[in-house]
């Protein structure tokens, strides 16, 4: 009986973090160089699954990609389809190098092959979508999934920054201005810039 009474009273430990935690955070924050160290397979327990070594690596591949090393960019996408070859984050690393080459139709495939593959896809799927969905000139299909981007992740500044520019572009000053504030709040050097005959409201990723 005291011994039971011994293990009540001792506190609940509390659950590890999940294997990629930090990865998947400093990618979420934009902390490159973090995310490089961090999004590493070698830190991974050797018993890891392949999707999860995959997913890690598709963040570091992101982290390098935002840092200019398209090369080991590359290298680590490669890798991962060799782990896991039909996961939604390789379709979604699939699309946003398409999107980067302007083959944006090949893009808008990919990524919605990425949302056909999850339950619950991450604001920055949205996002990717919503840019895409920008290039092809198809700014209502895309402001539904900014809308959604920012309901997941009410602290998102690239999505308000992208309606922002919706907004500007329709003349909705008053919803900008929100947007914009929203951004400016959330994340430094956002930019506005006159782009032929509207403005861009774009903030550092």
């Amino acid at each position: 009986m005291l011994a039971i009474l011994a293990a009540m009273a001792q506190p609940a430990r509390a659950d590890p973090p999940p294997l990629g935690a930090g990865c998947d955070d400093a990618v979420a924050r934009g902390v490159w160089e973090l995310a490089i160290d961090l999004c590493s397979p070698e830190l991974m327990p050797a018993d890891t699954p392949d999707a999860t070594k995959a997913h890690i690596l598709l963040g570091r591949a992101t982290a390098y990609e935002k840092t200019g090393d398209s090369a080991r960019a590359a290298a680590d996408v490669a890798a991962a389809s060799q782990l896991d070859p039909d996961s939604a984050d390789l379709h979604a690393a699939r699309a946003r190098v398409l999107q980067a080459k302007g083959q944006h139709a090949a893009a808008l495939k990919e990524i919605e092959t990425a949302f056909g593959k999850i339950t619950n896809p991450p604001a920055a799927f949205h996002v990717l979508r919503a840019g895409i969905f920008r290039d092809l000139g198809q700014d209502d299909q895309a402001l539904p999934d900014l809308d959604r981007a920012i309901a997941l992740d009410p602290k998102y500044a690239q999505a308000y920054a992208m309606r922002a520019t919706i907004y500007l572009a329709r003349q909705d000053n008053g919803r900008a201005q929100a947007d914009i504030q929203s951004a400016t709040s959330l994340t430094q050097n956002c930019e506005l810039k006159a782009k032929q005959q509207t403005y861009v409201f774009s903030c550092p990723e």
